[in-house]
């Protein structure tokens, strides 16, 4: 895979601007098929539908890019299995680092058809994936506190690096709490000097609607 989209599939999105027009968001799929775990395809894959949902986003005449939502599933497309750490990164963090404007996580009723297959997605929520989502969600939220003054979003300056918002191993703790039944993420820590240097290197904002400037 190139990790480019073919030049036909980008002139059809041209032809429907005048659905773009019509549109108030935009919800491209970065299902991962399972052929594609833990893959430099598959995150190339998954890059590249980003950057055309977010080019799409800049067509129609609004004073404003339209909201981008990735569709992603916490599980390979079609199966029970949870996709790989690295695998996380290359949909849910990507989305994040491209300036997605969230993640909807999306299944169907195969999650909840029988207790064993409850118990497995509870798991996972405790285990890999809450985490991350309370990791790349903080850390989104923090960038956007230090380099856009809570006035925009931040993605990467370069689209093919691999810069990903995430909190810093070195100073951050993310814990889970069970008390009962019930469990929650528990983040401590606080960003180091060269870790805000570090993202005002590898990321800029995109300020919301109303504000402006390199840092909104």
């Amino acid at each position: 895979y190139t990790g480019h989209c073919p030049p036909l599939e980008v002139q059809r999105n041209d032809k429907l601007l005048w659905l773009w027009e019509q549109s108030r968001a935009l919800y491209p799929s970065i299902y991962m098929e399972e052929v594609l775990r833990n893959s430099p395809q598959g995150r190339c894959f998954v890059r590249a539908k980003l950057r055309e949902a977010l080019r799409v986003a800049e067509l129609p005449s609004t004073p404003h890019s339209l909201p981008v939502f990735a569709y992603a599933r916490p599980f390979y497309t079609y199966t029970l299995k949870e996709l790989s750490q690295a695998d996380l990164v290359h949909t849910i963090g990507q989305a994040a680092a491209a300036g997605a404007h969230g993640v909807v996580l999306w299944g169907d009723v195969e999650y909840s058809r029988n207790r064993s297959n409850c118990q497995k997605i509870r798991d996972y929520l405790l285990g890999a994936l809450g985490p991350y989502i309370v990791n790349v969600t903080l850390a989104a939220q923090l960038c956007s506190r230090q380099l856009c003054h809570g006035h925009g979003r931040c993605l990467r300056r370069h689209p093919d690096s691999d810069a990903y918002l995430h909190l810093d191993a070195g100073t951050f703790r993310i814990h889970v709490v069970a008390q009962g039944r019930r469990a929650h993420v528990v983040v401590r820590g606080a960003p180091a000097r060269w870790y805000t240097q570090r993202m005002a290197h590898d990321f800029t904002c995109h300020c919301y609607q109303g504000w402006r400037g390199e840092r909104c």
